[in-house]
């Protein structure tokens, strides 16, 4: 049946590494695969891998479920990299439990896609991996030597001069030597060069680096993946700085110890226009990223890098010699700081209005990261500045940063007057400034002028219950914002409690992407949320609510069931019921008529947590009937007691293939579970061979249990140590 399976869902099914491995043997004759879910599984480091590997053989999967697994970091980059290095995976639209743009070095991606949403990723692979694809069905016997030249060949024909070297392995000579030819020969042209996995040692690099100095176009270089050391990376950072549109430099995962790290600290100035510096996953050690700090901060001014992986320059700042307030800085502030700020003897004044004047009308950022805004003349400069910006052109104010700028209360109503004029915000930094309630209610009171925010940022301040309240009433007027940090603040539960209702009380929010400093999954029921979301992300939760979910408990039960049991069709037989509560007789109504009227064509019938109680399971036991075909039957949480489950038992013959039936966590004693027992073998027709009870150890009463001829107990009966599945089974045969 692999060719017509679309959707497979292994929730907490346990398969882990082995299982898994074998599910992607099985699923290689399943293409037609759209969805899968494989979350709480129980899936390692090495299962993920074999899953980024074998991914490429479900060609139209659109939605990969592994969240709530136990892999790490280092498994989630093995996913990326086996994704990269295999055939052309499929254009995955959703992948939950892999935020798959924090590795895009092992994607073999440039560092601008590391905002991407995972549908975007997959697509560029998918295209990058085609035409590589396409080369090789064209010319299927090409060495490495053919491939390079292929690549310089086609690079030339495109706008931007981007050649493609990843995983060419370049151990030989002769291969690496017509590299080197090809950069000679287009060296007036190359923009990127990408040279991740290529076995590349230091003397590989002390050749390619008089040839790079020599393309002043060079923009892009990636060496990551290779056996670089201290040698190799002090040719590169020498002569690369003869390049002046370098921008990105990819030195991860290869072999620099502290020297080499100094070595790029002591050069790292003579590249102004540089923006991305990656050296993650060396050998270097705190010794050696304390040094490669202390030559960013005693030689001449570096330049401004927004991204630095591998080291965490605040761990430093003492040494440094900074100032302490930067000790949770990002490493982008810290070189920031150091290129405009660290020796200048500027007044903040001026410091303002350079910083306002240097705005690019690309990008509108303002950055006062940690000036002290405090004095009057200071904070009058900011407001003069943003009220001459609003005079030209409101949409040229895009970003502001005030992190750190000790505005107070009074300096922060004001900027946010101040700044309801500038329509065209993106981000709002107001963190660690020392403000309370009323000047983020002022905040709040502002939200309606920025349609357009996406970040706002209120963490370590001093803003209690009401502050909260305030922003959760008002971020609906802001329907791009995907990010709210507020913490480090000072919330009560009840304040918590209060911001979760007024976002479920207000008009949708906005689907926010992260919401820092609140657990709302501890408020579900106050949100008037399905209670299966209680084990849930911030950004679920947000999800639902801004797909408008809890409105949505509007419908009356009855409803709900006749509409699931009618999208049973679409689920292939699956009538989902759970958390509807059935406790009441309109609701049990309409559940008989649906059994009675569609209960051929399910298949499957979950029912968890819907308080059926005695009543409803007798009603549900005896319109099983109408329902020959269900295979699988989830009663959990439902209050039933003994009564109740005798008889379930009693009817369980209706449903003659039925093989799993869960009713774990019901209200039933060893007396009602006994009485179940005997129940089962006393049924018109005999149980079904049921292969799965869950909830239920039928083992203890095997003495009690009689078979359908004579007074022999089922204990006599069987050979061997019984199980659930084996007593069912021998039921099942002797009737």
């Amino acid at each position: 049946m692999g060719v017509d399976l679309e959707e497979l869902w292994l929730r907490a099914s346990g398969i882990g590494d082995v299982g898994l491995a074998r599910l992607c043997q099985c699923l290689r004759d399943c293409p037609n695969l759209r969805v899968l879910i494989l979350s709480e599984c129980g899936i390692s480091d090495a299962g993920l891998a074999a899953l980024g590997r074998d991914l490429h053989h479900l060609v139209q999967l659109e939605h990969l479920d592994v969240s709530r697994n136990r892999f790490a970091e280092e498994g989630q980059r093995g996913f990326a990299s086996s994704l990269a290095s295999g055939p052309a995976p499929p254009r995955v639209k959703e992948l939950i439990g892999i935020e798959l743009n924090r590795y895009t070095t092992e994607l073999g991606l440039p560092g601008e896609h590391a905002e991407a949403k995972a549908e975007q990723l997959f697509a560029l692979l998918n295209g990058a991996r085609l035409i590589q694809g396409q080369e090789i069905h064209v010319a299927p016997n090409r060495g490495p030597v053919d491939r390079i030249r292929g690549k310089f060949a086609k690079a030339a024909t495109q706008d931007t001069f981007l050649v493609n070297l990843n995983f060419i392995d370049m151990q030989d000579p002769r291969v690496f030597g017509v590299v080197l030819e090809e950069i000679d020969a287009h060296r007036e042209n190359l923009a990127e060069l990408w040279l991740r996995g290529c076995a590349l040692q230091d003397a590989a690099a002390l050749q390619l680096a008089p040839r790079l100095k020599q393309c002043e176009k060079l923009e892009q270089l990636l060496l990551s993946e290779n056996a670089i050391e201290t040698n190799g990376v002090r040719a590169l950072v020498l002569d690369l700085a003869l390049c002046p549109r370098l921008r990105l430099l990819f030195l991860n995962h290869n072999r620099l110890g502290d020297g080499g790290l100094l070595c790029v600290g002591e050069n790292l100035f003579r590249h102004g226009g540089l923006k991305e510096l990656h050296v993650t996953g060396n050998t270097f050690s705190h010794e050696g990223e304390r040094g490669f700090a202390k030559a960013l901060a005693s030689g001449p001014t570096p330049p401004k890098i927004l991204t630095l992986t591998g080291v965490r320059l605040n761990r430093y700042v003492r040494d440094m010699g900074l100032p302490v307030g930067l000790g949770e800085a990002s490493n982008a502030d810290i070189f920031n700081f150091l290129n405009d700020w660290r020796g200048n003897q500027r007044s903040t004044v001026d410091k303002v209005q350079g910083a306002f004047a240097q705005r690019s009308g690309s990008s509108g950022k303002v950055n006062l990261n940690f000036a002290d805004l405090s004095e009057s003349d200071a904070l009058t400069a900011v407001l003069e500045a943003i009220e001459k910006i609003g005079n030209e052109d409101e949409r040229n104010l895009q970003d502001v940063w005030f992190r750190g700028c000790n505005l107070g209360d009074a300096g922060t109503r004001s900027v946010a007057t101040a700044l309801r004029g500038a329509s065209g915000l993106r981000e709002v930094v107001l963190s660690e400034n020392r403000i309370t309630d009323g000047s983020v209610i002022a905040v709040a009171d502002s939200l309606g002028s920025w349609p357009n925010l996406a970040v706002l940022d209120l963490a370590s301040n001093g803003f209690s219950d009401a502050g909260l309240l305030a922003i959760g009433r008002n971020m609906h007027l802001c329907p791009r914002l995907h990010t709210l940090s507020v913490n480090e603040n000072v919330f009560s539960p009840d304040g918590v409690r209060a911001f979760a209702v007024a976002l479920a009380e207000a008009p949708p929010p906005p689907a926010l992407h992260e919401l820092r400093g609140i657990r709302l999954n501890r408020h579900v029921r106050d949100m008037q949320l399905p209670p299966a979301l209680d084990d849930t992300t911030n950004a679920e939760i947000m999800d639902a609510l801004h797909n408008d979910l809890h409105r949505k408990k509007k419908r009356t039960s009855a409803q709900r069931i006749r509409r699931k049991v009618e999208k049973s069709e679409e689920l292939s037989g699956l009538a989902n019921l759970n958390f509807i509560k059935i406790d009441h007789e309109e609701a049990l109504d309409m559940m008989r008529d649906e059994m009675a009227r569609q209960g051929a064509r399910l298949t499957e019938i979950w029912a968890r947590g819907c308080g059926l109680g005695d009543e409803g399971i007798a009603a549900f036991a005896q319109h099983l009937r109408f329902c020959p075909n269900v295979k699988n039957l989830i009663l959990s949480e439902n209050a039933i007691g003994d009564d109740g489950l005798e008889t379930l038992a009693e009817y369980l013959w209706c449903a003659p293939q039925l093989e799993s039936l869960d009713i774990s966590g019901n209200r039933f004693t060893p007396a009602g579970e006994r009485a179940f027992a005997i129940a089962i073998a006393r049924g018109e027709s005999p149980p079904p061979p049921l292969k799965v009870l869950r909830g239920l150890d039928l083992t203890l009463y095997c003495g009690e249990i009689k078979m359908s001829r004579g007074e022999m107990s089922l204990a006599e009966a069987m050979d061997g140590a019984a199980t659930n599945a084996s007593i069912f089974a021998a039921l099942h045969r002797a009737g």
